[in-house]
Formats: C-alpha cells, sequence, structure tokens
C-alpha cells in the first residue's frame, strides 16, 4: 500500500484536495444558513412610586402606587425578512399598560392591539434584515422592571441584544453557530476557567 501511494502520489494530492474543498464547502453552507433571528433590547426606568401613605397619586380617575416607561427596540439580527410575524410584549407580574405608542420604519405598516391590561401584540408585516422598530410603554403598578419579548413562528429565535456579554455566552454562541472550532474554544475557556478560577 506506501508503495502504491509514493507512486501515485497525485492521487493522494487529488483525494486531499477534494476532501478539503469540501469540507470548506460544507462549513461555508453552514455559515450562509437561513437565520430568522429578532433581536430586541430593553430600558426600563421608574418615573413616579408612592413613597409615604398620606400620598396620592392618580392615572386618569384611576389610584396608581408606580409608574414605570419601558422602551423595547425590536431588530431583525437575522439574514431573512421576517414577514407576518406576531410579538407579543407583556408584562411578568401583575400591572397594567396604560399607555403605548410604536415608531415604525419607513414604509411599514405594522398593526399593533392592546390585548387585556397586560399585553401589547403587534403584528410585523416585513421587517427586513437590519431594520428595527421602538415600542414605548407606560406602565402602572408593575414591580417587576422588565418587559417579556414572546414571538413564535418557524425557525424563529428571539435574542436579547445585551451591551456587555457574559464569556462563557459568548463561546457557547460559537459553539452554536460553528461547531467544531466553537465547542473546540468553548471546551478550552472551560478548563481555563476551571484552573485559572476565572
Amino acid at each position: 500500500m506506501w508503495d502504491f501511494l509514493r507512486e501515485n502520489q497525485f492521487v493522494v494530492g487529488a483525494l486531499t484536495g477534494s476532501l478539503a474543498a469540501f469540507l470548506l464547502g460544507l462549513w461555508v453552507t453552514h455559515l450562509r444558513r437561513e437565520k430568522r433571528w429578532l433581536g430586541f433590547t430593553s430600558s426600563s426606568h421608574n418615573v413616579v412610586q408612592r413613597g409615604h401613605t398620606k400620598v396620592s397619586m392618580r392615572y386618569e380617575e384611576r389610584e396608581i402606587a408606580r409608574l414605570d416607561s419601558h422602551t423595547v427596540v425590536l431588530r431583525n439580527i437575522g439574514n431573512r425578512p421576517l414577514v407576518k410575524l406576531p410579538v407579543a410584549l407583556q408584562l411578568p407580574t401583575a400591572g397594567t399598560i396604560l399607555e403605548f405608542d410604536v415608531s415604525l420604519p419607513a414604509g411599514s405598516a405594522t398593526t399593533s392591539a392592546l390585548e387585556g391590561a397586560d399585553k401589547v401584540v403587534l403584528i410585523l408585516d416585513l421587517l427586513n434584515p437590519g431594520e428595527s422598530l421602538t415600542v414605548g410603554l407606560t406602565v402602572a403598578d408593575c414591580t417587576a422592571e422588565t418587559i417579556q419579548v414572546v414571538a413564535r413562528a418557524e425557525l424563529l429565535e428571539v435574542r436579547e441584544i445585551r451591551t456587555t456579554a457574559d464569556p462563557m455566552e459568548v463561546f457557547e454562541a460559537m459553539a452554536r453557530t460553528s461547531p467544531v472550532i466553537g465547542r473546540l474554544n468553548l471546551q478550552l475557556f472551560k478548563l481555563v476557567r476551571h484552573i485559572g478560577g476565572l
């Protein structure tokens, strides 16, 4: 067998090159696969909170104990348009959404409606890759300082976009997108964290 390989080096080179080209093609196909990802960021701040028993606060005719303002930015971070996608923004605990407003991309015809006292449902007619929309919410008597974003569609992933990330989350994301190199990096990071106490 070794004599055959020495005598036919061209065949060995062709087979090795073909295998490398095949693996490179698989890797490029994996990277360019369809990604339907909806990213969101959420910022919240307390506008006013009742602090004294003799002070009362009212919003229109209703007495309230707390008033919060939330801003949620929804962004298509994938590589495919999101079409006719229902997205629900809901309060994680008891409370009431008093008002909401939506800032849309130019030419968008998104519909929105308040469902119950604690949920706003948007139906995005079209959100191209890179486009975003902003939803402002005024909430009364909700102790949670976050808004839940719920969206379901075929092959859709909803991801929170943060300004800072835990290194473990970064390496886990790399492991999902690039199976071989990403998993190797993840295992090396876990080993370094274990040894060095990171």
